[in-house]
């Protein structure tokens, strides 16, 4: 196994103190629990995980749920001029557009994340190709340029938001 020094040594130690462990290829560390790199899946389902706390959802034909979908990001609106956030069926249309556009960019970055992941797994199982690659490079582009959108809604959101709720004397 070699070692490098960690690119991000804890604060107020020189990089010579900070060294980690990176398997090289061939190393009986690789695929052990603990040892060398972790599986796609491994990686899918860390990122998924993370973008749970988001209000990522699987793909699914049925109608999306608007209002229990705001009941998972609504939190995310809250403010000290605005502590509690009003739920979807209690906003009045203006605002409820504005969570809508905000949720469904959401739903587009989720489709996009799951092109993004069955590409990755294919370049894994099938090995490097440079189509295969250039393919899972356009769809993560694709991604992360809806994950931006959804930041805009987001922005957007706030805005309308501040101009309805927050005049509302009765929030």
């Amino acid at each position: 196994m070699s070692v490098r020094p960690d690119p991000l040594p804890a604060r107020g130690r020189d990089l010579d103190s900070q060294a980690v462990a990176v398997p090289c290829v061939g190393s009986p560390d690789l695929g052990r629990p603990g040892g060398g790199l972790a599986s796609p899946q491994r990686l899918i389902d860390g990122e998924i995980a993370e973008l749970k706390r988001f209000g990522y959802l699987p793909a699914d034909d049925a109608a999306p749920d608007w209002a229990g979908m705001w009941r998972l990001l609504q939190g995310d609106f809250a403010t000290l001029s605005r502590p509690r956030v009003p739920g979807y069926a209690e906003m009045s249309p203006w605002p409820q557009a504005g969570a809508r556009l905000y949720m469904r960019r959401r739903l587009w970055a989720d489709r996009l994340f799951e092109d993004c992941q069955e590409l990755y797994r294919r370049v894994h199982a099938e090995g490097i190709d440079t189509e295969l690659v250039e393919a899972y490079t356009l769809a993560r582009e694709a991604y992360e340029d809806a994950v931006l959108e959804f930041g805009r809604a987001r922005a957007t959101l706030e805005e309308v938001l501040a101009r309805t709720v927050d005049l509302d004397p009765a929030q």
